[in-house]
């Protein structure tokens, strides 16, 4: 993959206008937590296309690794990153999936002791796999989505404040 990275950004520099070079060295560096050279690649691809879904979607995810030393301001980017990438094809269950995990673990930066982003999560979560239905495409995440839907029940189920 190393390899591969190395031959992704020759390729974009390159060919700066080729869109696919960009989402390529994008994904590979996200696999190995390189968050920010994939959001200047997915910020390079968006330029070409302001209106593709994974685009959209990889810069929220990019954005999302680095909230720990970026904080909320990374929150709030990501979290309008999936929302454009919700509005640009609202059937495709990924984004859904995404938000909910930016609200469970992320929603603590913006609110205070809120039941709020648990149900805003549960109700993402639901709405993923209404979309992802039963096809082995979603089927990791369809698990993952369930065992989250689980473990929001239990702690909306404990008193605040305990």
């Amino acid at each position: 993959l190393g390899a591969a990275a190395r031959s992704f950004d020759q390729a974009r520099q390159l060919r700066p206008e080729f869109f696919e070079a960009h989402m390529n060295f994008a994904a590979v560096n996200a696999q190995f937590r390189g968050f920010a050279r994939a959001e200047a690649a997915y910020r390079a691809a968006l330029k070409l296309r302001p209106d593709d879904y994974d685009a959209q979607l990889g810069l929220a995810l990019a954005l999302r690794g680095q909230i720990p030393e970026r904080g909320e301001a990374a929150v709030k980017e990501a979290a309008d990153h999936i929302r454009r990438a919700k509005e640009l094809d609202p059937q495709r269950p990924e984004a859904y999936f995404n938000e909910a995990v930016l609200e469970m673990e992320f929603a603590h930066l913006q609110h205070d002791n809120s039941r709020q982003p648990l149900k805003r999560a549960q109700s993402l979560l639901e709405a993923f796999l209404v979309r992802a239905g039963d096809g082995a495409a979603y089927s990791e995440h369809v698990e993952r989505a369930r065992q989250r839907l689980a473990d929001i029940k239990t702690m909306l189920e404990f008193p605040i404040g305990s």
